[in-house]
């Protein structure tokens, strides 16, 4: 698929045809099915590769649930894309704020390449820990202001409710 020029609209899913807006939703779906099915001990894992809560892998099999939602509610539907947004970064603020905060030791290793040259790293537990928190807590005010505006264009105050995003 090629790059959209910059006077060309990106691809939103409102642009996809219903076909292809239900293969996305479709493996969206299965994939966090799969996840979450793995989190509930359906599918069984030996617990050793387990490196998280379930309730952290299951958060991230929902991030794939409610992520194909999203594809195939219709715009005509504000309210709803609302509500599953801010489900979304609840969801995605969870994730990062467990690597941060919660208990249990951290390993965290990361590089950086620029042209040919490759640097890798291996920051320590603290750095690693601020960096997850503070995306995490952006993440968490992100998802904060999402619920408010939800819950204030359910109750009319005209903030999120309509199609022009105004408000």
């Amino acid at each position: 698929m090629p790059i959209p020029r910059d006077d060309e609209e990106p691809l939103t899913p409102d642009k996809l045809s219903p076909a292809a807006r239900a293969a996305v939703a479709a493996t969206c779906f299965l994939g966090g099915a799969l996840i979450v099915a793995v989190a509930a001990g359906i599918i069984p894992t030996s617990e050793s590769d387990i490196h998280a809560p379930h309730w952290v892998i299951g958060a991230c099999g929902f991030m794939f649930v409610v992520a194909g939602f999203l594809v195939i509610v219709p715009d005509t539907m504000p309210h709803m894309k609302n509500f599953l947004g801010a489900a979304l970064l609840s969801l995605f603020a969870a994730v990062p704020g467990w690597i941060g905060f919660g208990d249990g030791p951290r390993a965290f290793s990361g590089s950086v390449s620029f042209g040919a040259m490759t640097s890798a790293t291996h920051p320590g537990e603290m750095a690693g820990r601020i960096a997850f928190g503070f995306f995490a807590g952006l993440l968490g005010v992100g998802a904060a202001y999402s619920w408010w505006r939800w819950l204030r264009s359910l109750f009319g105050a005209g903030d999120g409710g309509g199609e022009d995003g105004a408000g």
